[in-house]
């Protein structure tokens, strides 16, 4: 045997002590994601407290499924309708809760948005007003963002 070869005493040890620091490892890491998870949950927390006390009406509308996947507690505010009522009704109440004099203009707007065919240029803020449930007519100022 070669004197600059380790023993299988030396080899044992040094295979405890990778054994160890992968263990070590494996801890910091366990202990580092669950860091992560909760700064994650923190954030979240933060987001949905901005959103669910605006008083703006913040929503989210699935282009792909013509549906409302998010839309900020400010409605019933805003509009006297539930959320879930709202989110229930689709696209039809929200057209029916239209103006007359805006109604046109804004289902053309939302097919280009269903169809996918929003012109360059186009103007993402619209105007017009909205039926609340009690107390008549109301001015609304949406800009939209479309996310891909």
């Amino acid at each position: 045997m070669d004197s600059n070869e380790p023993t299988r005493q030396q080899l044992l040890r040094e295979v405890a002590d990778l054994r160890r620091q992968l263990a070590d490892l494996a801890q910091a890491g366990s202990q580092n994601g669950e860091q992560v998870d909760e700064e994650l949950r923190q954030g979240e927390h933060r987001f949905r407290m901005v959103l669910e006390n605006s008083r703006d009406l913040l929503y989210q509308f699935n282009l792909q499924t013509g549906t409302y996947d998010y839309m900020s507690p400010s409605l019933k505010a805003l509009v006297g309708i539930e959320v879930q009522d709202y989110i229930d009704g689709g696209i039809e109440l929200a057209v029916s809760l239209l103006h007359p004099d805006d109604r046109v203009r804004m289902q053309e707007h939302i097919a280009h948005l269903l169809a996918g065919t929003l012109e360059e240029g186009m103007n993402p803020t619209l105007e017009y007003r909205f039926k609340h449930a009690t107390k008549g007519w109301r001015w609304f100022s949406d800009n939209r963002t479309v996310v891909y």
